[in-house]
């Protein structure tokens, strides 16, 4: 279920992990290509990718930001056409960033 307050507070990405290289969209609407490229360490010594600030040996890039006028409160569709085959589709879903507020 996604916070509607403040979807640009609060984005929404699509989850892109276990998908290979392809195409996708929401609800009919196109969200673009993607492509799970690994990261690669120069050394191949555990470490982390200075430019995505992730494991070496995960994605690069894992979240495509949906604009949120594409999406509704539920039943949101997602439609996949990877170009390898996707080795875990079902790992494939919507993710939200919430941001919260502490007062003191």
């Amino acid at each position: 279920h996604l916070i509607q307050e403040d979807t640009n507070a609060n984005p929404v990405l699509l989850d892109a992990l276990g998908l290979n290289r392809g195409h996708a969209f929401i609800n009919g609407n196109d969200l673009g290509l993607y492509w799970l490229i690994q990261g690669i360490c120069e050394n191949k010594q555990p470490c982390c990718c200075q430019h995505a600030q992730i494991s070496c040996l995960k994605p690069t890039q894992r979240y495509y930001h949906i604009p949120s006028d594409w999406l509704r409160s539920k039943n949101n569709l997602i439609t996949v056409f990877d170009d390898l085959g996707a080795p875990s589709p079902g790992s494939v879903g919507l993710v939200q960033r919430v941001v919260t507020k502490i007062y003191k």
